[in-house]
């Protein structure tokens, strides 16, 4: 795992505008949401991190934390067609609960003056890998392929900062993982919208 790479567009809180290029206001996505506790502990270690490292950099408003699977686009209005098409496959998932752990912060590399600042969990495939490529079968299979990442960093984004901060290990944030949810983020509002939740199960014998 490279803790520098570029994180996934679905942490992104404004899509750049350019001159003649139509504004992007709708983004969709899959996601898990940490538990109350877990979101609580996350957001402690958010403001420990801006302390310590001295960054200035907003935390994410602790609703709003998440570990996206995946992101399926940034739009000028809600597409439903694809909308459609997610809550189809989601809906065909069958996986047993897991359970995340987060153990490092770091922040993400990119070609923005703004950095991501992220919790990693410590392995490279991590049980909700399973989970990410269950779905990105599903996904695959209803058309939605386009969308689709080659590969997965699980991460929960925390700010964004101009300063790149060094990784370092935290005390790990677990929470078990019973179901995840299609979000719909209007962007530049600050609000996301849950479109459909899933509980997870274990696969019929």
């Amino acid at each position: 795992m490279n803790p520098h790479r570029a994180s996934s567009t679905s942490e992104q809180t404004q899509p750049p505008e350019s001159v003649g290029k139509p504004t992007l206001t709708d983004r969709i996505f899959l996601c898990i949401f940490p538990s109350a506790s877990a979101r609580e502990a996350i957001a402690s270690e958010a403001d420990a991190l801006r302390l310590e490292n001295g960054l200035n950099g907003q935390p994410l408003d602790p609703a709003h934390l998440h570990m996206t699977l995946h992101h399926l686009g940034d739009h000028t209005e809600l597409r439903q067609d694809i909308v459609d098409k997610a809550l189809a496959a989601a809906g065909r998932v069958e996986l047993a609960p897991l359970q995340v752990s987060l153990s490092s912060a770091c922040s993400f590399g990119s070609r923005r003056t703004s950095h991501p600042c992220v919790l990693l969990c410590p392995e490279e495939r991590p049980p909700v890998y399973r989970l990410w490529r269950e779905l990105s079968n599903q996904l695959m299979g209803v058309g939605l392929g386009r969308y689709l990442q080659r590969d997965f960093t699980p991460h929960v984004t925390l700010l964004h900062d101009r300063q790149v901060m060094a990784p370092e290990a935290i005390s790990p944030i677990c929470w078990d993982v019973d179901g995840f949810s299609l979000v719909h983020s209007l962007l530049g509002r600050g609000e996301y919208r849950e479109l459909g939740a899933w509980k997870l199960r274990a696969p019929r014998s």
